[in-house]
């Protein structure tokens, strides 16, 4: 007796089906995995900037500031010496580390201390160029809502603190 192998049509759309069942309600949940991962990259980089520009004070004795690209911090930023103290990026003070933007869906959310530059002195503390000391917050938000924000608050000391929060409107 010869009997053919094989799958019939019913057990093929049973199994596409179940399938596509299993899809719908594994989508959802992966997409909100990769938004979360997103943002916490991003908010990753950017505490790597702000430390870096720290650091960078702290060991060489100078003015060191990062500032972002094109007015926005998802933009992307620049880290130089900032011998001058005017806060502008001068000819003769060439760039330490620039960064490029950050992911899409990302969006950078800073209070007006903050919103353009992070300034450090050589004592680690962060100073506005009118000679104030610097403190403010930065908000790292993704376009989905349903995702808490992260919150960066920059203190009178010049470091940061990590916190969840809902985006600025």
């Amino acid at each position: 007796m010869n009997r053919m192998k094989g799958i019939s049509l019913v057990e093929l759309l049973t199994t596409l089906s179940v399938a596509t069942i299993f899809f719908s309600v594994a989508m959802p949940t992966l997409s909100s995995i990769v938004h979360r991962s997103t943002l916490q990259s991003s908010t990753g980089q950017l505490i790597n900037g702000i430390a870096l520009t720290r650091q960078l004070a702290i060991q060489r004795g100078q003015a060191i500031t990062m500032v972002n690209l094109d007015g926005a911090w998802n933009n992307g930023w620049n880290i130089f010496n900032d011998g001058n103290g005017n806060g502008l990026q001068d000819e003769d003070e060439p760039s330490i580390r620039t960064h490029p933007p950050l992911d899409r869906g990302v969006q950078v959310v800073a209070n007006r201390p903050v919103s353009q530059y992070i300034r450090y002195l050589p004592d680690g503390r962060a100073h506005l160029h009118s000679g104030g000391f610097q403190a403010g917050t930065i908000w790292i938000c993704h376009e989905k809502t349903d995702i808490s924000a992260v919150r960066l608050t920059l203190n009178f000391g010049g470091r940061l603190r990590q916190s969840t929060s809902d985006c600025p409107n």
